[in-house]
């Protein structure tokens, strides 16, 4: 059954201190999941009040009704905020290496005087025993980090399992503000915390990966290349018509799907 979130009709609830909004959460009969989906779904902040409590009430075989109040600015809530130290994040943009074996456009070949290029047909390093060699390139890259404080009764050994499901998957809706498709979640690490027994501190790993449109790998366009689809190019052989020298011709550009996905708010870290 896939995850569905929606707010209830006229559940809203309001009070001296605040208020409370009511959704129905479809999907998970794991308690633990749902709390973790319910905090990445909700808002942290609303009508000018922050997020001070959730609770779960299960109504049947993957159906709960959550409940989520809003109120002033508390400290010792630890949904709203732990005692120390707060989330955090980093990032790194620093290229990684990769290796193609075609080019962005066409070569400028230079011969003998009187000799005649051969078209390659934007191969690199083709070979006259028909291997196309390529080459190793700095390409785009954007990792990143989050830190974050969870409630250790929330987030336990359950938790832990769940995070494993989920590592080297990509996010099927919006996260972070990325595309579905583009991020891949490279899993977290952590532990009971040293310095507060009532926390977990986590560490998660994500990586961006953007979507390409109207690829040219020889005389063929690659329409779209999904996010984290991988793609690869089939040569043949083939005489290159005005230098009569054999060489090697993309034939056929494969762009597949290699990662599962899953809805990144199951991590109870917020989407946005």
């Amino acid at each position: 059954m896939s995850i569905t979130w929606g707010e209830r009709p006229n559940s809203l609830s309001k009070s001296s201190t605040g208020f409370t909004r009511g959704y129905v959460l479809t999907g998970t009969s794991d308690k633990d999941v749902a709390y973790a989906l319910s905090v990445g779904y909700s808002a942290m902040l609303s009508g000018g009040y922050y997020r001070s409590n959730i609770t779960c009430d299960k109504k049947g075989p993957d159906f709960w009704h959550v409940d989520v109040a809003y109120g002033p600015w508390d400290k010792a809530d630890p949904v709203i905020k732990v005692e120390y130290p707060e989330n955090s994040w980093s990032f790194d943009t620093t290229g990684k290496t990769i290796h193609i074996d075609h080019g962005l456009a066409a070569a400028t070949s230079y011969v003998p005087s009187g000799g005649t290029a051969t078209d390659h047909k934007m191969a690199i390093g083709v070979q006259d025993d028909g291997r196309c060699e390529g080459t190793d390139i700095v390409a785009h890259a954007l990792k990143w980090t989050e830190n974050h404080q969870l409630l250790l009764a929330n987030y336990g050994w359950s938790y832990a399992q769940q995070l494993s499901t989920c590592t080297g998957k990509v996010n099927s809706q919006i996260f972070r503000g990325c595309a579905a498709g583009t991020v891949l979640f490279q899993g977290a690490s952590g532990g009971p915390s040293t310095k507060n027994p009532l926390y977990m501190d986590l560490t998660y790993n994500f990586e961006f990966s953007p979507y390409y449109t109207n690829v040219v790998v020889g005389d063929i366009t690659v329409s779209t290349k999904p996010g984290w689809y991988y793609a690869w190019t089939r040569f043949e052989k083939a005489e290159d018509g005005a230098s009569y020298k054999e060489t090697q011709k993309p034939i056929q550009v494969d762009v597949i799907k290699v990662y599962d996905t899953v809805d990144f708010a199951v991590l109870g870290i917020g989407t946005t």
